[in-house]
């Protein structure tokens, strides 16, 4: 209990000193600070031109075809359901293979309209960009040649006499659970990966430098030689990773805020339902993961002598939180109990349930905290250990 009493008052000097010393390298923390606060507006106001001019696009209800005087009786179909049929550039192919065009083309052979009256099948070509809205495009036109390939068939399947009750014996009637509101762009549910990366580049600059940092400066050697005992050394240190951490995350979710004004879009304003108390809900989500990666970062950045050898040795938790997150889309939007016991994985999902709306519930939260803090108490002790195995060298 005496010792505990000492180690307190050291961890809060040991503290105070690593904060001072990252407010002196002021140009490096307000950079860290601003692209935190200005990560989450910049995605959300691109994502939501990218959804705004796609919606144009459908809503303009146009088509490039090539040849539309060789099929009448499609662009008659197509006009019938509110499309206007255009010519598109007269160097379209090479537009839309530079992606310089974005969208579909449709070519009609010179022989459609022989071949369609002589009840034969005539070929037409679909050209599309590959980008998003090309692809929209694509649809729209598949759609429409579907929909005249089911017209025309049933209209010679009634001149014929044929019931077409006998042609769709069955009817169906689409139906959803999802609430309208949420139908919204698929592009927000990567955004609290953007917000992991970053509190972990955040706090890995800060952990990196108060101990590979340290040992690369020689400054280690002093505070080991000090009557300050190494825990309350690593719990400063520790402390002071994760208040960076944490400013980030806390910058990062008000930043959704931010970001929320700027949407350009209507109807993803109305499907992303943000404010203070979502945005506390995020910050609540990311607490365990900011300390458990500062303890993580400290454990490995420890045994290295250097800032670039810490960095090197810390590219593979980089790269596995990087990942983990991604892992969450792979599952056809289903997910796995396992997710939530995962560390950044667990956050992200949540995270999505957060931005969907949805609630979160208490057993997957406190399943979240609670590897969380097992992985921090691990972390101390690794870092400790090592600080042990360096003052006896």
């Amino acid at each position: 209990m005496k010792r505990w009493r000492q180690d307190v008052p050291a961890m809060g000097h040991v503290l105070r000193k690593e904060c001072v010393d990252m407010l002196r390298d002021r140009r490096t923390l307000l950079i860290t600070l601003l692209s935190a606060v200005l990560l989450a507006p910049l995605l959300l106001v691109a994502i939501s031109w990218e959804v705004r001019d796609v919606a144009q696009r459908v809503q303009a209800r146009e088509l490039w075809v090539v040849g539309a005087e060789h099929a009448p009786q499609w662009v008659n179909y197509a006009a019938r359901q509110g499309y206007r049929v255009q010519g598109p550039p007269a160097d379209w192919e090479t537009q839309l293979r530079e992606r310089q065009l974005e969208g579909a083309v449709l070519r009609v052979p010179a022989d459609f309209d022989p071949v369609w009256r002589q009840g034969g099948q005539p070929t037409v070509t679909l050209w599309a960009s590959g980008g998003t809205r090309g692809q929209v495009a694509a649809n729209q036109v598949q759609a429409l040649v579907q929909g005249f390939n089911q017209e025309q068939a049933m209209l010679r399947l009634a001149l014929r006499g044929v019931a077409l009750s006998l042609v769709r014996p069955v009817q169906v009637e689409m139906r959803t659970l999802m609430d309208a509101g949420k139908r919204g762009p698929s592009p927000l549910m990567g955004l609290p990966f953007f917000v992991l990366m970053a509190v972990l580049y955040g706090t890995m600059n800060s952990a990196l430098d108060s101990t590979a940092g340290e040992r690369e400066r020689g400054s280690l050697a002093p505070l080991l030689m000090s009557p300050v005992s190494p825990w309350a050394l690593v719990l400063g240190k520790w402390a002071a990773a994760s208040l960076l951490g944490l400013a980030i995350a806390l910058l990062s979710c008000l930043g959704f805020l931010l970001g929320r004004w700027g949407l350009n879009h209507p109807g993803m304003a109305e499907w992303f339902d943000y404010g203070p108390w979502e945005a506390a809900k995020l910050l609540w989500l990311l607490v365990p993961l900011a300390s458990a990666l500062a303890a993580w970062l400290m454990a490995l950045a420890i045994r290295a002598r250097s800032v670039k050898e810490a960095q090197a040795g810390c590219s593979l938790l980089v790269m596995l939180v990087s990942l983990l997150p991604l892992l969450g889309q792979l599952g056809g939007g289903r997910e796995p109990a396992w997710h939530i016991w995962v560390p950044g994985l667990g956050q992200a999902t949540l995270m999505n349930r957060v931005l969907q709306g949805d609630a979160l519930g208490l057993w997957p939260v406190l399943n979240s905290w609670t590897v969380c803090l097992v992985l921090t108490g691990l972390g101390w002790w690794m870092t400790v250990r090592q600080l042990h195995r360096v003052a006896g060298r």
